[in-house]
């Protein structure tokens, strides 16, 4: 859960900066500077990959979390029914989640 934890923190620093690069991509569109020139200096390009690269981050993260917790359910005694009512989706998708990874996660 911790690494969990550490990624959200680089993740929402990479989406602050994200956040000044399309501020800066605005400032120049709104100076008329053509799209070909911005795409040219690399600021819309990294804005996408920052953009990507968080996004992916984020759904591991929230997989993670959901496949600690169920399993956490599942060893307190709760069926793989009573786990999925608790997350909103079916028994089917708690098994799996649970079957995705099998690895430790803590």
């Amino acid at each position: 859960m911790r690494e969990v934890a550490a990624s959200a923190d680089a993740t929402a620093k990479e989406q602050r900066r994200v956040a000044s690069l399309v501020r800066r991509i605005a400032d120049q569109r709104e100076r008329e500077i053509p799209w070909s020139s911005i795409i040219e200096k690399g600021t819309l390009t990294s804005s996408v990959e920052l953009l990507g690269r968080g996004a992916h981050r984020l759904r591991t993260g929230a997989s993670r979390v959901r496949r600690v917790a169920a399993r956490g359910l599942l060893n307190e005694g709760l069926t793989t029914r009573q786990v999925g009512r608790r997350f909103g989706v079916s028994h089917q998708r708690i098994s799996a989640l649970l079957s995705s990874n099998p690895g430790d996660d803590r």
